[in-house]
């Protein structure tokens, strides 16, 4: 019933042009991308995701001022989130975690958590959210966890709004070369990332003083 209900109402209500919904929202004047950037910065501090506000955002003001809500909201909620759950909670989960990977991680993003963090944004495995989680339990630096958001959610912002913007025919061919560049940049992060890691972890094995020794 519900099926039948949505695809009547798909087939008999009029849906509007994005040129019709950018008229809309001017309507409304300058208050209204501010209430929409209070609002996306609010939702997104839960497990949300953030796609429906960068696609609607993209829809209703335009691809850059899409782009820039899109972004800001995205960066201040992201700290909102970190400094929040550092607050409520990491000390506690601190204490009751005892596995040595974690410790590992926390402090592998201690000393680079900019690039680890803008790796994870730029491609994007793992859900907004609990990136955020993770990073507030973690001992990464405020500010860089801030930079590297800013930074590392540009690509994947601006595919989407490209991707809705593409409804009107007039999406500017450089912005998905831009944002197709900052991918690839992303992907030699993660790989950076990986291979220090790996590095760093030939490093910590522990020497065999026999085999030392034989040499």
């Amino acid at each position: 019933m519900l099926i039948v209900t949505c695809a009547a109402v798909l087939v008999w209500v009029p849906i509007p042009t994005v040129t019709e919904l950018r008229e809309w929202a001017a309507e409304f004047g300058p208050i209204f991308p501010i209430l929409f950037f209070v609002a996306n910065v609010l939702v997104t501090l839960f497990p949300i995701p953030r796609t429906m506000f960068t696609v609607t955002g993209g829809l209703l003001f335009g691809v850059l001022p899409g782009i820039m809500i899109a972004i800001g909201a995205g960066t201040l909620s992201a700290v909102i989130a970190l400094l929040l759950v550092r607050v409520l909670g990491r000390d506690f989960v601190h204490a009751r975690i005892t596995a040595p990977t974690f410790h590992e991680v926390n402090a592998r993003l201690a000393r680079r958590g900019w690039l680890a963090v803008a790796s994870l944004r730029l491609i994007a495995p793992i859900p907004f959210s609990v990136v955020n989680y993770c990073c507030a339990l973690s001992s990464v630096r405020v500010f860089p966890f801030a930079v590297a958001t800013f930074f590392g959610m540009m690509p994947g912002t601006v595919g989407v709004i490209l991707l809705a913007d593409a409804v009107t025919g007039e999406t500017d061919p450089r912005l998905a070369l831009l944002s197709g560049a900052l991918l690839g940049i992303g992907v030699i992060g993660l790989i950076a990332d990986s291979k220090l890691g790996a590095r760093e972890a030939l490093h910590l094995q522990p020497h065999d003083p026999v085999a030392d020794a034989a040499h």
